[in-house]
């Protein structure tokens, strides 16, 4: 545009100084008004020729400058025309988003397709997406760029049989056809898929793959065993994947496979292990389903736990339901400390989901109320914590309930090895069951290093408090802190609504598990309700004082039995 209005300003002068115009007289000196020696007058200096100077456009200075610089100004006037004869086709070309795509693709036959960029090429995909049937007039008209950038387009918008269609326009591809399919090129279609055998489908994928981009080649191995799904030849889907070396799948090769193949146990040992690590935990879960828990201990065992993935930890802890349920919930302690539950709300609620599958309805309402107890508003948790207590709470009963953990439990399972963490809970049990039972204790559920147990006789309660403190202190004796076993015990009384499968709920259990959340290690603290209902004489304890617990309106007077002062006694 500039150069047009400098050309026309140009010849503008230029014509009006040849148009004959008289030039203005110059002045003569009055040399009768002065008394002295006429003098001619002096010329001034005309300036130095500058573009943007204001004496350059008049007509004497166009003049000056056109017949300076004639040919350069022809020069640049040709250049001019030619760029805008190049972009002229562009400026003019329509929006084609706004188009539908009958529009789209009668605009696009007008264009040249050597000059298609990728807005073209992604307007044209979404077009034949639309219709789901390709242009092959001009689709067959791109180059190996454009043809690869098409595919690409087509695969994003999930047109699986489109992009099988465009695959086989491109002569490359179509050149590796048996000869026995008798199909001439730009007619092949999806027909031509279904005949084919899968020998030459891996083949061709394999040469994309070493002539052409990685993305291309698992595009294709995806978009012909969605073809095949489609076309109802599910088992042809799986021996072409299968054909496909483990060592190259694309992880979303991997993942159609894991789809389509209904044995995963059936996997040869080398498909196996190039599974990607983010599919394991899927492995595993297959695998459990399927009937082979052996197997899927083996492939979570290949990968050391400091390297697990979230959905590891979720594998295992199903695992765990399926074949050990007193283990699973001694994994569960770790599982919540491996898994943060606000970053990972989805691991969680599948847990509980695996947990109420497999019958485990206290579990997974024990996981349901920790989303509940940290505010945590994920999918339908409040209803589904509801409805499972409500389907689980058939009687009430009054009884003296005892919850009891380890000190520090939690902060040493992420340190210590999981090995050790086993075993530390397996000498816990062994020592703490045995008194839960002397004392006609029933145990209601073990939650990881927790306990919670129920009475008949607070009395009893009590006295089983303090023989497990009793037995945890002489096991203590000379054993170093990593070793040692320190346990707190709450008990509070109450009436509790006792579920099918034994379970209980309540604001007794509520008010339980706050004071084990506050009592000491080594100790037994346990509320006034307890104290009113027990034997005081077989019992020292000490006050403890009120304590405000979280959800309940009154303070809740406490006291406590130390270690160094429990006595065993007798069963009442």
């Amino acid at each position: 545009m500039f150069f047009a209005l400098m050309l026309a300003a140009v010849f503008a002068s230029v014509s009006h100084a040849a148009s004959g115009t008289p030039a203005p007289a110059v002045k003569q000196l009055d040399v009768s008004r002065f008394n002295r020696i006429y003098e001619e007058p002096k010329q001034e200096a005309r300036p130095q020729f500058s573009l943007f100077a204001p004496e350059t456009w008049t007509e004497s200075g166009a003049l000056d400058f056109a017949k300076k610089h004639g040919k350069a100004l022809s020069i640049i006037v040709v250049v001019f025309i030619i760029l805008a004869g190049l972009q002229i086709p562009r400026m003019i070309r329509p929006e084609l988003k706004g188009l539908g795509p009958f529009d789209v693709l009668k605009k696009l036959k007008g264009y040249s397709v050597g000059r298609w960029e990728l807005a073209e090429i992604n307007a044209f995909a979404a077009a034949c997406a639309k219709l789901n049937r390709l242009s092959v007039q001009l689709a067959a008209k791109m180059d190996e760029q454009q043809s690869e950038d098409f595919l690409g387009a087509l695969y994003t918008a999930g047109s699986y049989t489109l992009f099988v269609e465009a695959l086989f326009l491109r002569k490359d591809v179509f050149a590796r056809l048996p000869d026995d399919l008798n199909v001439e090129y730009g007619a092949c279609g999806v027909n031509c898929v279904k005949r084919m055998p899968v020998k030459s489908m891996s083949v061709i994928i394999g040469d994309l793959r070493e002539v052409g981009s990685g993305t291309l080649s698992f595009q294709a191995a995806n978009s012909l065993a969605q073809v095949l799904m489609v076309g109802g030849m599910k088992e042809k889907a799986v021996e072409l994947l299968r054909a496909i070396p483990p060592a190259k799948m694309h992880k979303s090769t991997w993942e159609l496979f894991l789809d389509v193949c209904g044995a995963v146990h059936s996997l040869p040992a080398e498909a196996v292990e190039a599974i990607p690590a983010q599919l394991r935990s899927r492995v595993v879960m297959a695998l459990i389903d399927e009937g082979h828990s052996a197997a899927a201990r083996r492939l979570l065992d290949r990968q050391p736990r400091e390297q697990w993935h979230v959905e590891d930890h979720l594998a295992y802890f199903a695992l765990q339901l399926e074949t050990d349920l007193a283990m699973a919930n001694d994994f569960y302690a770790v599982f919540v400390r491996s898994v943060d539950l606000r970053a990972h709300p989805d691991v969680h609620y599948a847990a509980a989901q695996r947990c109420e599958k497999k019958g485990h309805t206290d579990m997974a309402i024990t996981i349901y109320r920790r989303f509940i107890s940290e505010g945590i508003n994920y999918h339908n948790v409040s209803a589904r914590y509801d409805s499972l207590k409500k389907s689980l709470a058939i009687a009430a009963r009054n009884c003296a309930i005892m919850f009891t953990d380890i000190k520090d439990y939690t902060s040493r399972s992420s340190s210590e090895p999981a090995a050790f963490m086993m075993e530390y809970l397996k000498k816990h049990d062994d020592m703490v069951v045995p008194q839960i039972q002397a004392f006609k204790g029933k145990i209601v559920k073990k939650m990881g290093d927790a306990f919670l147990a129920v009475f008949e006789s607070s009395t009893n309660a009590v006295l089983c408090g303090a023989a497990i403190q009793k037995v945890l202190s002489a096991y203590n004796i000379g054993k170093d802190e990593r070793d040692a076993i320190h346990v707190r015990v709450a008990l509070h009384a109450g009436e509790v609504s006792v579920a099918a499968d034994g379970d209980i709920y309540g604001d007794a259990v509520n008010i339980a598990a706050r004071l084990e959340g506050v009592a000491h290690a080594d100790e037994i603290w346990f509320t006034d309700a307890v104290c009113l209902t027990m034997n005081k004489s077989d019992v020292k304890y000490t006050q403890v004082g009120y304590q405000n617990f979280k959800g309940i309106e009154k303070p809740v007077m406490v006291y406590r039995v130390a270690a160094q002062k429990a006595e065993s006694g007798t069963p009442a």
